[in-house]
């Protein structure tokens, strides 16, 4: 029972103190101090708050350096004062000298803070690291920026010259790009290294061969033109490189080096018709043009593109047959012409196209019947409904294995337009 009480007398003892520290005695007497007189901060860093502690004493604050410089300069009373800091640039720290002034019992007193910066590390910017170029050559210019001396390595590569000389702050500089006299496109790796360290950047030049990326390119242009690209929805600069191009896509591993594979403008608000260069573009492997306003046949130069494993043309108001000469696209695995104005035969193209899974051809004005080959493919899904189709469904469509679970014949084969259908649908 008495140690039970020491224990209790001993605890409101040692509270009591704790909460007789925590007063805090107001000041009585003028002064004007800051508490912590170093700082230190990062290159980048862009301002430091501090305390100017004071009562009953005018005081001023200034800064020795213009990268340094407080927001508020007087006061009388303790003040939280930002100091707003500049980037430090280079490789060297820097210190700036504030100074708190202010008169005490009649005579001027000061007192200094010091801030250190840290120097920028060392490195060494380009605005950008690819570079397009076309086989007649020119000029590329690039922007640089580094903190010290920098060299250009060139490995091998002739054909690129730097024809500006270095400095050591933000500049210009001019590349020299030789003619490419060979067909398929070639690449120079530039290295642009800090002197006497390992850091560097490299920047590489590819420019097309005569009858490659040109090509290509040509081709994108005249789809821009005749589709009223200034009206797309994502249009393009026609003067940045096309890999920059809103829907477009470019491999490097092609056979002809860097050409463009891929064509995706879906819902891109093109209106007119699909010129026929479209078929220059060798190596396209995947075309959607789907859901906009073209008009005019399905051209027999896509036919050339025997690359294509996806072709979707669907949501549009194409008109005319479905090309004989698509049985060229061996490759394919989709094909997607719903939702046009599509007439004629569906021609007997499919058997020498082993990957097909899914054709889409609803909502057009097809007519005759269904062809073999459609039927004997693997195919997951097939939608032929609202045509004009008529006869009988062949029983390789029926039975099919390939389908998948939710697709069915009495929803995306048996309906067709009025006074049309098969003799075997319900």
């Amino acid at each position: 029972m008495r140690n039970l009480l020491l224990i209790a007398l001993f605890t409101l003892a040692f509270g009591y103190a704790c909460k007789k520290d925590k007063t805090v005695t107001a000041p009585t007497s003028p002064y004007a101090r800051i508490n912590v007189e170093l700082y230190d901060v990062i290159s980048n860093e862009t301002s430091l708050t501090i305390t100017i502690g004071a009562y009953k004493t005018p005081w001023t604050f200034t800064s020795a350096e213009d990268w340094c410089v407080p927001e508020k300069t007087s006061g009388d009373t303790t003040t939280t004062v930002k100091i707003n800091i500049q980037q430090n640039t280079s490789l060297e720290e820097r210190k700036a000298i504030c100074t708190l002034n202010y008169t005490l019992d009649g005579e001027a007193k000061s007192q200094n803070i010091t801030i250190t910066q840290a120097g920028e590390a060392q490195d060494v910017i380009l605005d950008k690291y690819e570079v397009d170029v076309e086989p007649a050559g020119g000029e590329v210019i690039l922007e640089l920026k580094a903190n010290m001396p920098w060299e250009l390595i060139n490995n091998n590569s002739a054909w690129v010259r730097m024809v500006s000389t270095y400095t050591m702050v933000q500049e210009n500089i001019k590349l020299q790009i030789d003619p490419n006299p060979n067909i398929n496109y070639r690449e120079a790796a530039l290295q642009f290294k800090l002197k006497d360290t390992t850091i560097h950047k490299i920047v590489t030049v590819y420019q097309f061969g005569h009858g490659s990326m040109e090509k290509d390119s040509l081709a994108l242009v005249n789809l821009y033109n005749s589709t009223n690209g200034n009206n797309w929805t994502e249009k393009w600069t026609l003067s940045q490189p096309v890999d920059q191009w809103a829907g477009v896509i470019v491999s490097n591993d092609t056979k002809d080096g860097r050409r463009v594979t891929g064509l995706l403008l879906n819902e891109n608000n093109l209106t007119g018709t699909i010129p026929s260069d479209i078929g220059n573009i060798a190596y396209l492997n995947r075309l959607n043009l789907s859901k906009n306003n073209l008009t005019g046949d399905i051209l027999s130069p896509i036919s050339k593109l025997t690359g294509l494993v996806y072709l979707a043309l669907n949501d549009n108001q194409l008109t005319g047959q479905i090309p004989q000469d698509f049985n060229n696209l061996t490759n394919l695995y989709r094909l997607a012409l719903q939702n046009n104005q599509l007439s004629g035969d569906i021609p007997d193209i499919f058997e020498e196209m082993p990957y097909l899974t899914e054709v889409g051809l609803s909502n057009n004005n097809l007519t005759g019947t269904l062809p073999s080959s459609l039927g004997s493919k693997p195919l997951e899904l097939l939608y032929l409904q609202n045509n004009r189709l008529s006869g009988t469904i062949p029983d390789s469509y029926l039975q099919n294995e390939g389908w998948n679970t939710t697709w069915q014949p009495d929803l995306y084969i048996c309906p067709q337009q009025e006074g049309y259908g098969f003799s075997n649908c319900q």
